[in-house]
C-alpha cells in the first residue's frame, strides 16, 4: 500500500473489550505522533449485540472517515460475516483458525434479518457462502489476504509459561491477542502499545502485565509466521503538544473553560464520531501525556 493513510476495523459482541481496544490501538497510533480519526457503532444494550470500531490513522491531520477497511481485527463470526466484504484487494483479515466451520446461518449473535440481508448481498454477488470458511475463500480470491490466528492455543502457551492453571481467566486476552497480531502486521512500534495499555489499565497491575504478555507473544507470532502484509505503520516525531479526548469529554471541558471547541482547533488529532440509534455524538480524541481522559 501507498497510501499514507491506514484504516483499521475491530468488532465483536458488546461486553467482551471492543472498545477498550480500541482505545488501546487509538492511543498507541497517538503516542507515536499520529493523527486519528474513528467510527464507533452499537446498539443500546450493555452486553451481546455486535457492535465495531474503525478507526483512520494518517502522519497528517485527518477530519473524516472513509468506508475502507485496510485491516479488518476479528475473534468472532459475526464480525467476519458483516465487515469482510468491505475490505479491499491487498487488505487484511485477521480470524480465528478455530472459527472457519462456523456455519453463518448459525451464528447465534445474528438475527434472522442480518442472515436474509447478508443471504441477499451473497445472491447478488453470485456466490452462496454457507461457512465463515468458505466467506474468506470468496474474499481472498478478490486479493484479501487471511491471517489465521490460534486464539485459543496462544492462552495455554501463555498460561503454561506464567504458571496459570484456570484457562478460563486468560480467555479475555483474546482481544489482546487479536491486537498484537494488527500491529505485528504493521510492524508499529510495540513501545507505543504498551504505553496505551499501561493508560487504558492503570488501575489493575496484574492485568497489565498479563496484557503486555499476550501482546508480545501475539505480535512475535504474526511476524514469524505470517506473509508482509504491504504495509508498515511508523511513529513520527513531533513537538507538538496534544490531548486525546472523547467528544463528551470535549464538550465538558468547553462548558468548563467557557471556551469555542473551535478554538483548540489549532491542537487537532482528529474526530472520533459514535452514532448510537438516531443521534449521533462528534467525539473528539487527543492525546497529551500530561492530560490524560481515562477513557
Amino acid at each position: 500500500m501507498t497510501r499514507e493513510d491506514f484504516t483499521w476495523m475491530t468488532g465483536g459482541q458488546q461486553g467482551i473489550g471492543v472498545d477498550s481496544s480500541a482505545n488501546i490501538f487509538a492511543r498507541a497510533c497517538c503516542y507515536g505522533g499520529l493523527h486519528v480519526y474513528g467510527k464507533r457503532e452499537y446498539h443500546s444494550n450493555i452486553k451481546g449485540l455486535h457492535s465495531y470500531f474503525h478507526v483512520r490513522v494518517s502522519p497528517k491531520e485527518v477530519r473524516a472517515d472513509v468506508n475502507r477497511v485496510d485491516l479488518l481485527r476479528t475473534f468472532d463470526a459475526e464480525t467476519v460475516v458483516r465487515h469482510a466484504l468491505k475490505v479491499p484487494p491487498d487488505g487484511g483479515i485477521v480470524c480465528d483458525a478455530e472459527g472457519l466451520r462456523t456455519r453463518i446461518c448459525d451464528i447465534p449473535t445474528s438475527s434472522s434479518s442480518d442472515i436474509a440481508e447478508f443471504q441477499k448481498t451473497m445472491d447478488e454477488r453470485g456466490v452462496k457462502p454457507e461457512t465463515v470458511g468458505d466467506l474468506l475463500n470468496e474474499v481472498e480470491k478478490k486479493g484479501v489476504r487471511i491471517y489465521l490466528m490460534p486464539y485459543m492455543d496462544l492462552p495455554k502457551r501463555i498460561a503454561r509459561e506464567i504458571g496459570e492453571e484456570k484457562l478460563s481467566r486468560l480467555t479475555r486476552m483474546i482481544n489482546i491477542l487479536a491486537l498484537g497480531a494488527s500491529f505485528g502486521l504493521i510492524k508499529y512500534d510495540k513501545a507505543y502499545v504498551e504505553k496505551a495499555i499501561k493508560m487504558v489499565f492503570a488501575d489493575k497491575p496484574r492485568i497489565i502485565s498479563m496484557n503486555i504478555l499476550a501482546l508480545s507473544r501475539a505480535y512475535d507470532y504474526a511476524t514469524q509466521n505470517f506473509d508482509y502484509f504491504g504495509f508498515n505503520l511508523r511513529a513520527i516525531q513531533t513537538d507538538e503538544e496534544r490531548i486525546f479526548l472523547q467528544g463528551t469529554q470535549a464538550i465538558a471541558l468547553g462548558k468548563v473553560s467557557k471556551t469555542n471547541l473551535r478554538d483548540l482547533n489549532h491542537r487537532r488529532t482528529g474526530v472520533f464520531k459514535s452514532c448510537v440509534g438516531w443521534g449521533v455524538d462528534w467525539d473528539v480524541w487527543r492525546k497529551r501525556d500530561d492530560i490524560e481522559s481515562g477513557a
